[in-house]
């Protein structure tokens, strides 16, 4: 915790009180004069730096997530209530909340089965241990995302677990906070699907059989059980014109990793070339051509 943190700020001016008062009374059984005034001095002191930092208002800054500054953004325009932020963006006829909004179901319907049936991308999102969300792609061949129906509604999801950079951010998120929002997506298509609820990892060996691809099982599948889903409305895909190839870039953004591991050209340039061998080695496993690597 550094000096600046409102909490710090906030409750310092007591701790150097009762250092004071600790250090008066175990030098002397009965103190004297002398380390009575330095105790009243030090809660004097604490008393004094209470008023100047107020505890309050760095108690309402930690509890609304708010810290005290924000990189080039001045802070009397920050929002930091429900009230304030409906007095910028009033509610209208499609509700304030999940729990008024007529869209959301706390199942899949039939439309909504549909969609992930042909969904070949699913963005995952979930939080760590400090309330920092994550957000990461999932994708394979249309459907594979598993629903669960009972009743002929969709209550369950089974998401595998393809193998990437280990790193698993996601996975190691679920375990400290098991609840996960999902966003499907459909090439050409602006609508895009929302869910999520709480999630499970598991390595149920019928399970990772089930949705083995490519000749390789999962090591882990996700299983979701549907608390809330809905359609998200087209308007930030018709803004971006996301699915108009005729605004796509001539040529596709190369992003390179060596930069992140190595200093020396050659070694950036050695790792970025094993990465491309392994990104063709999938490719082949998609097009059916070899197994596909773990």
């Amino acid at each position: 915790m550094r000096l600046s943190d409102p909490l710090m700020r906030a409750f310092g001016p007591y701790f150097v009180g009762c250092t004071a008062v600790g250090a008066a009374l175990a030098t002397a059984t009965r103190p004297t004069g002398r380390d009575l005034a330095f105790a009243i001095g030090g809660f004097a002191l604490a008393r004094l730096l209470r008023h100047r930092f107020s505890v309050l208002r760095a108690l309402h800054r930690l509890r609304s997530g708010t810290r005290l500054q924000f990189t080039r953004l001045r802070e009397e325009h920050i929002i930091s209530s429900l009230a304030a932020l409906r007095d910028a963006v009033p509610a209208g006829p499609s509700g304030s909340h999940l729990g008024d909004a007529p869209k959301v179901l706390d199942y899949l319907d039939a439309q909504m089965v549909g969609f992930i049936a042909r969904s070949p991308l699913v963005h995952v999102a979930t939080v760590d241990e400090r309330g920092q969300p994550f957000v990461s792609p999932k994708g394979d061949v249309a459907g594979f995302v598993e629903v669960l129906q009972e009743q002929g509604c969709g209550v369950a999801l089974r998401i595998p677990d393809r193998p990437g950079n280990r790193l698993i951010f996601g996975l190691q998120n679920i375990i400290n906070q098991p609840r996960i929002g999902l966003q499907f997506q459909i090439p050409g298509t602006a609508t895009t699907l929302r869910c999520g609820g709480p999630a499970a990892i598991t390595s149920d060996p019928d399970l990772l059989e089930r949705h083995a691809a490519r000749g390789l099982r999962p090591r882990l599948v996700v299983h979701v059980d549907v608390e809330h889903a809905f359609f998200h409305c087209s308007k930030a895909y018709l803004r971006s014109q996301l699915w108009q190839p005729s605004t796509w870039p001539d040529q596709s953004y190369r992003v390179c990793f060596g930069p992140y591991f190595f200093q020396g050209a050659q070694e950036r340039e050695a790792l970025d070339a094993d990465i491309e061998r392994h990104y063709e080695q999938v490719r082949e496993a998609v097009a059916g051509k070899r197994a596909e690597p773990d």
